[in-house]
C-alpha cells in the first residue's frame, strides 16, 4: 500500500506552508513518533489583525512505514494538502500507483529555533 505524505491541511487559503527543517529523506524507515519536518505558515495577508502573523509547526509520523520520495527541501512553500512524499510498508511495492490513503501524521505548534532554514537568512 502506498501512502502519501502531505502538507497539513491546517494551512489555510491564501497562505503557504514553508518548509523549516527537514527531519527525513528518501529511503529511510519511519518510526512511529518520528520528526518528519518543521514548517511555518504565515498568515499576515489574511489573519494578521487575529493571531500572531508567523506560526511554526511540527510534523510528526503517526505511523510507522518506509520513505520511498520525498520532494521537500528548507526554504520550500506549499499549498495545503500538497503531496511532499511517499511511502509504503514493503519495499519491493511500486510507487509509480496512485496513493492509498495519506501518511498519518501528528502537527504540533511549535517555537522558532536556531536550526530552521529562516535563521540561516538571518545569519
Amino acid at each position: 500500500m502506498i501512502y502519501a505524505l502531505r502538507m497539513p491541511s491546517l494551512v489555510t487559503e491564501g497562505a503557504k506552508g514553508q518548509i523549516q527543517t527537514v527531519e527525513v529523506r528518501a529511503g529511510d524507515g519511519i518510526a512511529r513518533g518520528a520528526r518528519l519536518f518543521d514548517f511555518s505558515l504565515d498568515l499576515s495577508t489574511s489573519y494578521g489583525e487575529l493571531c500572531p502573523p508567523i506560526t511554526y509547526h511540527r510534523v510528526v509520523a503517526h505511523e510507522a512505514g518506509l520513505l520511498r520520495a520525498f520532494t521537500a527541501e528548507p526554504g520550500a512553500d506549499f499549498d495545503a494538502d500538497a503531496v511532499l512524499g511517499l511511502l509504503s510498508a514493503d519495499p519491493a511495492e511500486p510507487i509509480d500507483v496512485p496513493p492509498s490513503r495519506a501518511f498519518r501524521v501528528v502537527v504540533a505548534g511549535i517555537v522558532w529555533h536556531e536550526r530552521m532554514w529562516s535563521a540561516r537568512r538571518l545569519a
